[in-house]
């Protein structure tokens, strides 16, 4: 009977649809080691189940884990909404099925999107964390005096996912992550490419990985953004006020989460190290920087060097770790 329950852990695991994405890769992307049977569990990287609320973690605002606490994996924060919605569900289905043992993944919905998230149907949405209307309730823009949309309000998911996830991790005793790597729904990740290159760089440290461009004050979180333990469990340490800092930016003209990051970084770990990070790509194979109707890096600014590869004409890396797949995303998958 075990032996039966681990062929089908394998199949699960190792035999899922490959996507496009993952199966073309540049003609000298690095060679990796084959996962073995250790990195696989039953699939399920599941953090926040049905019916599970973020309230009643508040009195752990002030809580931090040990340093000596064992930390594994990588934790994905995945921003999502009722407008995208379908795009998490194909992303679900995809590279997310390559999630190893370790990995956790978290999708942030506001409460309508939460519901239907939650469906009974085949496809719902797993690991759902529901961020409370009221947050943003008396949310005004400046510019017009009308209330804030839901595009200004989703820039507070991304610190609300990892501050909630963080303690609720840490009230239940959970393993915490290496990594913490924050990203829309339309962000495609190379599991392999993205394990591999985080094993290059040292957790210990406080540390954001993400595009720095000139197009994008603070860092750029097209490609996602990535934070070492160091730094994440600091900044959701002081939780509190972050999310209350954001709450305020949010009914300003710089209301987004990736530009603020730098700033809230700093405040609360001073010596930070932000790296702009080539494995993250900011568009994707259909953008026109990878069909070559721009130039590389014009649009962002980017300041890289660029290599041609059999998905792009303009890949800032020999192997893409994550793709922002702004256009035809279901034909990109």
């Amino acid at each position: 009977m075990h032996r039966v329950s681990l062929l089908l852990v394998l199949y699960c695991c190792l035999f899922a649809p490959r996507p496009l994405m993952a199966v073309r890769r540049t003609r000298h992307a690095r060679l990796e080691h084959r996962p073995t049977t250790e990195d696989y569990s039953s699939c399920s990287w599941e953090v926040w189940h049905s019916g599970e609320r973020s309230m009643g973690l508040a009195e752990l605002s002030s809580s931090m884990a040990s340093e000596s606490k064992q930390r594994k994996g990588i934790m994905y924060i995945v921003v999502t909404g009722l407008p995208s919605l379908n795009k998490a569900l194909l992303a679900q289905d995809t590279w997310m099925t390559r999630l190893r043992r370790q990995d956790k993944a978290v999708h942030v919905c506001a409460e309508d999107c939460a519901q239907a998230a939650r469906g009974d149907g085949p496809r719902r949405l797993r690991s759902v964390l529901q961020m409370p209307n009221a947050l943003l309730a008396d949310c005004i823009r400046p510019e017009t005096g009308k209330p804030c949309n839901g595009y200004h309000k989703a820039n507070l998911k991304f610190p609300f996912g990892l501050v909630h996830t963080y303690r609720r991790l840490y009230a239940n005793n959970e393993t915490l992550p290496q990594w913490w790597v924050l990203k829309d729904d339309d962000v495609y990740v190379d599991v392999k490419n993205l394990t591999a290159h985080l094993a290059s760089h040292d957790a210990t440290q406080p540390l954001i990985l993400a595009s720095l461009a000139e197009q994008c004050p603070g860092v750029c979180g097209s490609g996602s953004v990535v934070l070492s333990w160091k730094l994440a469990e600091r900044m959701a340490r002081f939780g509190d006020q972050w999310l209350a800092g954001m709450k305020s930016d949010i009914s300003t003209n710089n209301f987004y989460w990736d530009q603020q990051l730098p700033f809230y970084a700093k405040k609360f770990f001073p010596f930070v190290a932000i790296v702009d990070d080539p494995y993250l790509e900011p568009y994707g194979p259909f953008d026109d920087e990878c069909t070559g109707k721009v130039s590389c890096g014009k649009i962002f600014g980017l300041n890289r060097s660029f290599h041609q590869g059999g998905l792009c004409k303009c890949t800032s890396s020999e192997s893409p770790a994550t793709w922002h797949v702004k256009e035809n995303f279901e034909k990109a998958l």
